[in-house]
């Protein structure tokens, strides 16, 4: 999986800093993310994760998928901030709308190889 086909699936809205360098998997739970990762923040129910980036960054995460500008960007603050080159943050209007997408293009498109039976009566 490289960038440009991250972009490709999810169509940001905005894109901040760059990363080129390799990716790792694609993470929903902070608490998962290791180095190169691609983490996208969830809404739940209980949880938001959005309140996580943080972490996410702190662990080597080195793309942010968001439907919000993470406070280290909005304001400069906030310790887990990185230089521009090697963290991308992309924003997205509803992150749950393209996680399927990209969790299928990650497995490497699984479905595609499935052969489907019907069995009517």
């Amino acid at each position: 999986m490289k960038i440009a086909d991250i972009l490709q699936i999810i169509h940001p809205l905005e894109q901040i800093g760059q990363y080129n360098g390799k990716i790792g998997r694609l993470v929903l739970d902070s608490r998962n993310v290791r180095a190169n990762d691609v983490f996208i923040a969830l809404r739940g129910t209980s949880s938001d994760g959005h309140r996580y980036i943080k972490d996410a960054i702190r662990k080597g995460a080195r793309v942010i998928i968001s439907e919000i500008k993470p406070e280290h960007q909005r304001n400069g603050s906030g310790g887990a901030a990185r230089s521009s080159d090697d963290l991308l943050f992309l924003q997205v209007a509803d992150t749950r709308s393209i996680a399927g997408d990209l969790a299928q293009a990650f497995a490497g498109y699984p479905a595609r190889s499935m052969k489907m039976i019907g069995i009517t009566g």
